[in-house]
């Protein structure tokens, strides 16, 4: 793999598994941590994943790129970088918006918008439902990430300690 480098292609056969399937060959029976980091593919994973999300209710980590063209026919245009946000909104996730302001600084516009929600080294933002402003921002952003926890897992998390 050491020949890999960015835009480069290989052709190698890898065999898939779904995690709930992979869970269940290891005996797995409770997962409480799922970090996801697939460089657009979150959307795809979210979708493919959203019945193991709400059995098991894992916290979760997700580092939300922006789609290449060609996958964003499959997504309503206005909501294409808010399906993560969607999805786990629909599973009764609290979610955090985590300050990562130097992945986002590639262009003025996302500087704005980070510099907007931000202030005075505040290290995540909790995004409501309801907070339109908010969500309006983030669907603008190139790339995101956040944090989120089942309102009906068994997790107490604080969250100023992380």
């Amino acid at each position: 793999l050491s020949d890999l480098s960015y835009g480069k292609s290989f052709d190698q056969k890898v065999k898939l598994i779904s995690l709930e399937e992979y869970c269940t060959s290891k005996s797995i029976n409770k997962v409480d941590l799922i970090k996801i980091d697939i460089e657009g593919g979150e959307y795809e994973i979210l979708y493919d994943i959203k019945n193991f999300i709400n059995k098991h209710k894992p916290i979760i980590y997700i580092e939300v790129h922006s789609l290449v063209d060609q996958y964003y026919k499959k997504y309503d245009d206005t909501k294409k970088n808010l399906y993560p946000l969607n999805c786990l909104f629909n599973n009764e996730y609290e979610l955090f918006l985590i300050n990562d302001k130097k992945e986002n600084l590639k262009t003025n516009d996302v500087n704005l918008i980070y510099e907007s929600i931000f202030h005075d080294k505040m290290k995540y933002v909790k995004i409501s439902e309801s907070d339109s402003k908010l969500i309006s921002k983030i669907s603008n952003m190139s790339n995101y990430k956040i944090f989120g926890y089942s309102k009906n897992s068994d997790f107490q998390i604080e969250i100023d300690k992380i």
